[in-house]
């Protein structure tokens, strides 16, 4: 599986990609910019896992624009944050981890869209 994803938290981005590898999958890191559409469009990933510490809003938001992106249309959207209140419906998201979570949740999630 090919997994982009958007962050504003490099260690604890490089962290999941490295887990991500180890468990034979892709990972593309890009900085939440304007790097994203490019990014996305030659990487064309299958999740996509916005890392923020931005508020519900603002990742709300930004899902919104990742959903817009041709290549990121049928993309799984995947939100790691301390905002509870992405879990609520509706949620832009697929799946919301709430940090501090472990990565044993983040494993679980690939196996599971893996």
């Amino acid at each position: 599986m090919r997994i982009l994803i958007v962050h504003d938290d490099f260690q604890t981005t490089q962290a999941l990609c490295t887990l991500a590898v180890r468990e034979g999958h892709q990972c593309l890191m890009v900085k939440a910019s304007s790097e994203i559409e490019l990014a996305a469009a030659d990487f064309r990933p299958d999740m996509a896992l916005l890392n923020s510490h931005a508020d519900a809003g603002q990742s709300r938001i930004l899902c919104a624009e990742l959903r817009s992106i041709s290549v990121l249309t049928h993309c799984r959207m995947v939100a790691m944050s301390e905002d509870r209140s992405l879990e609520s419906d509706p949620s832009p998201f697929d799946v919301v981890l709430i940090q501090p979570s472990g990565f044993d949740e983040f494993l679980d999630l690939l196996d599971l869209f893996g």
